[in-house]
């Protein structure tokens, strides 16, 4: 979104220090000469300032490789000065190095030994905690960003400019409630001591309340947001904020209630198209944009009521965000879907998607309606599903702790490389980013992320020796071949274990569950009492008499 690169500069320029950095006199390196170096490649010096310059310039033109260089070699001689850290962080950031600044960002083992603080984000630093909730943010990480928020948000806020980010953050998980409080919080914090970074900033809060007002599906609101931004933005100093505000006052003129006649409808679609032939090299300069532009005139599409048209759109959208975005994330794609799903264009499979993707936002009641009309219904019972399930199939029920591989082999508890195929499964065919992933599988170790990874990589592996499952990745997404996904079944709706179903009335013991789950009998003891707190299971009688009865 176009007010991240607005935050991020004039947030830049009210941290930077006074203090010159030198570099230590005991560091050895080589330096080489300027002058035996190109002006576009990084040039070694001993001078930080002419440093800053270089990565500044690569930064602006976009050289990614050559910034990289740069800041590794910066990092390398400062890697605990924040001044040094936050403006590397920054440069990542504006050149859409999502990956690289998140690793930048993430605390080092040794930070987290010595502050002992595994679950406390701000203890990185303000400026560096959001930061890494950015990058966590755009890099599927939204279930650790909501956790921090809702724990840190008070010790994340320590100047005004922090609650226009945090609104965004807040955006971007979906709390739009929470969104607008820090929305109000910085606008009151500018009236009582206005700045002039900060009033160039505050250019965004129209784009940031229209954005909420779009989402709530305010749309009389959120066109009178968008029109008041475009009376701020200069044209001239951000022609891509401008073009964006341009493009949703459109859209939100189209979807206003009641709705304009076909005829303006017809005038928005053209004002949309001549609005973006202004910018031919969009797909290259800005890809991310581009995707979002695409899904804007496939909402027109599908209110002129011309699906097709719409559905050739969505599948554009899914090109560019597989092929042409560097930082992809399968989690854009169940965004897109999720767009145009008002609009009743969509296959029973993307329906489907949109109901069993990962962390997915749920879809409200006339939606999940309009899906489970759509989706097609399995025509055997869960009782004859369980009972004929082929020898090497695998069935997950997650909210019940079991598995079952085959027809009889029930396992009490899921161990995380079960966990971890369920998730794998549930996002096929497209897929899940592995930071997703691992923020489910994590939710309270997001700061550990750099050694997640390593038990990530373990779990991949013993789900390929035990259960000769071989997870693909790609682009740091992991997936399912389409063979592997068909001999997996991932039970949502089943709240109660399977096993429960088969046992006979008479049966039901601490025998009978320690044979069905091949466990000893003090686990099984643990399994019926764990079923009683659940009330599967009700307990008639004491002692020698007790029996146990199917609620």
């Amino acid at each position: 979104m176009s007010w991240k690169e607005h935050y991020s500069k004039s947030h830049l320029k009210t941290q930077r220090e006074e203090e010159t950095l030198s570099f230590p006199s005991s560091n050895g390196r080589d330096l080489m000469k300027a002058s035996n170096m190109s002006s576009d490649r990084f040039r070694p010096s001993t001078d930080v300032q002419e440093i800053f310059k270089q990565l500044e310039a690569f930064c602006e033109t976009q050289k990614r490789k050559e910034l990289h260089k740069g800041i590794r070699y910066l990092t390398a001689n400062f890697p605990r000065t924040p001044k040094v850290l936050n403006r590397c962080l920054d440069w990542y950031w504006r050149t859409g190095m999502l990956t690289e600044g998140l690793k930048l960002a993430a605390p080092s083992f040794d930070e987290i030994s010595k502050r002992r603080k595994l679950d406390q984000v701000h203890a990185l630093g303000t400026e560096r905690a959001l930061f890494y909730l950015v990058f966590l943010a755009n890099q599927s990480g939204l279930p650790w960003v909501r956790r921090w928020l809702l724990k840190e948000e008070h010790l994340l806020a320590k100047h005004p400019k922090d609650h226009l980010l945090i609104a965004n953050l807040w955006s971007a998980c979906r709390d739009f409630d929470r969104a607008e409080i820090n929305l109000k919080k910085y606008q009151e914090a500018m009236r009582s001591a206005p700045d002039a970074d900060q009033i160039a900033m505050s250019r965004m809060i129209p784009m940031i309340l229209g954005y909420i007002h779009y989402q709530r599906g305010e749309f009389t609101h959120a066109l009178s947001a968008y029109k008041n931004g475009l009376n701020t933005i200069d044209p001239n100093d951000s022609p891509i904020t401008h073009l964006d505000a341009t493009l949703m006052a459109l859209l939100c003129r189209a979807r206003v209630t009641p709705p304009p006649p076909q005829v303006e409808l017809n005038e928005i679609l053209k004002d949309f198209d001549s609005a973006l032939s202004e910018f031919p090299h969009l797909k290259d300069s800005a890809p991310r944009l581009n995707v979002a532009f695409q899904i804007r005139k496939a909402v027109l599409q599908a209110i002129l009521g011309q699906p097709e048209k719409a559905q050739r759109l969505i599948t554009e959208a899914d090109r560019l965000i597989t092929d042409s975005l560097s930082d992809y994330s399968p989690y854009r794609r169940v965004s897109l879907l999720r767009e145009l799903a008002p609009f009743g264009v969509l296959t029973s499979d993307q329906w489907q998607t949109l109901l069993t993707y990962p962390d997915a936002p749920a879809l409200p009641g006339e939606l999940s309606e309009l899906a489970s009309k759509l989706i097609p219904k399995k025509s055997e019972s869960p009782l004859d599903d369980a009972r004929d399930l082929p020898d090497h199939h695998l069935r997950i029920s997650p909210q019940a702790s079991e598995y079952q591989i085959g027809a009889h082999r029930f396992h009490f508890g899921i161990p995380k490389e079960i966990e971890l195929l369920a998730l794998i499964r549930r996002s096929h065919p497209l897929g899940i980013h592995r930071n997703l992933a691992m923020a489910l599988l994590w939710p309270d170790q997001g700061t550990l992320i750099r050694e997640l990874e390593s038990r990530l990589a373990q779990l991949i592996q013993r789900l390929r020796k035990l259960h000769g499952f071989a997870i693909r990745v790609d682009r740091e997404c992991l997936s399912l071949s389409e063979e592997d996904a068909q001999k997996i079944t991932v039970d949502l709706d089943s709240n109660r274990p399977l096993a429960l179903k088969l046992v006979p009335i008479t049966e039901l013991n601490t025998e009978w569950v320690s044979k069905t789950y091949q466990i000893g009998l003090t686990q099984a003891r643990k399994v019926l009492k764990d079923w009683v707190e659940r009330g599967w299971v009700r307990i008639e009688g004491k002692g020698a008499h007790t029996r146990y009865l199917l609620t």
